[in-house]
């Protein structure tokens, strides 16, 4: 199955929601610092809620970049075809025909 195409405001979408998501744990694990700063809850279960967010995290991004691996690699190879026609076209020699000055 070819990976979907995606126009330019499409895949900012996209990274925008990841953007967000990630900001969200960060909130996240901001908050659980902050409410162990407190002293009230247990130190060792605070850090471990820390740890389970992290990795929870870490499970999301890589499941989500896992779905759009093939599209940027598909993507990239589609422009990397263009820079190499583009490179080649650049180096192919160009004639230049010269014309002899009229004579008078």
């Amino acid at each position: 199955m070819a990976a979907p195409n995606f126009i330019s405001g499409e895949r900012l979408a996209i990274y925008r929601k990841l953007f967000l998501l990630n900001r969200s744990f960060d909130f996240i694990l901001q908050r659980l610092n902050e409410l162990n700063e407190t002293q009230l809850f247990n130190q060792p279960q605070m850090k471990e809620m820390g740890g389970l967010t992290l990795e929870l995290q870490a499970e999301v991004n890589f499941r989500l970049l896992q779905a759009l691996y093939p599209v940027e690699q598909e993507e990239w190879q589609l422009y990397g075809r263009i820079r190499n026609a583009r490179t080649r076209r650049m180096q192919t020699p160009v004639r230049i025909s010269r014309k002899k000055p009229a004579q008078k």
